[in-house]
């Protein structure tokens, strides 16, 4: 899993994202929770993706596999919208 990888992939489609631009847009926080509770948690700054939030929660994760799941599909999204805009 290589988080650095998946950030500027996300930081390439938030640049090629129309409309205006706002700090935080195109950020990856992860955040390794614990120990008491050991969990994963995501959220990706989206302001500039269609009408998502600016901060997108995708959750809490009981592994950071399933956490990196989730925010590959959540970018695949985001560059599917970023496409489609353009076209």
């Amino acid at each position: 899993m290589d988080w650095q990888k998946l950030a500027k992939r996300f930081h390439e489609i938030v640049k090629d994202a129309e409309g205006p631009r706002k700090f935080g847009s195109g950020s990856i926080t992860v955040t390794f929770n614990g120990p008491y509770n050991p969990t994963v948690s995501v959220s990706i700054g989206a302001y500039d993706i269609a009408d998502w939030p600016r901060h997108l929660e995708i959750g809490t994760f009981d592994d950071e596999k399933y956490a990196f799941t989730a925010t590959e599909i959540k970018i695949d999204q985001a560059e599917r919208i970023v496409k489609a805009e353009k076209e």
